[in-house]
């Protein structure tokens, strides 16, 4: 997929405002991004999510598919977090921060 097809569909993602994590697998497969390997990109282990975060402003794309993913695969293990975490606007900033670099 072009860069600017997977632009589109980003903002379409913000446009829906839903924490429905289908929405962000479906993506991120359409697009070829979801790998099982985003724990290479991650400087933390085990995982530490917020201090992950704390390295968004100076992400590139992958490494923002990896935190988005890190999001998702959080949620796995903690009921509800994946909502808490868009409530609080952060999956949003990885996904507005993904369009920025493409």
């Amino acid at each position: 997929m072009h860069n600017e097809e997977k632009k589109d569909n980003l903002r379409l993602l913000l446009e829906k405002d839903t924490s429905n994590e289908s929405h962000y697998y479906y993506c991120l497969q359409r697009f070829g991004d979801l790998n099982g390997d985003y724990r290479s990109l991650l400087s933390t282990d085990p995982i530490n999510v917020d201090i992950e975060l704390l390295r968004l402003p100076d992400a590139n794309y992958e490494l923002c598919v990896a935190l988005l993913i890190m999001l998702l695969r959080e949620s796995h293990w903690i009921e509800g977090s994946f909502e808490r975490r868009y409530r609080n606007g952060e999956v949003q900033q990885i996904i507005s921060k993904m369009i920025t670099l493409l």
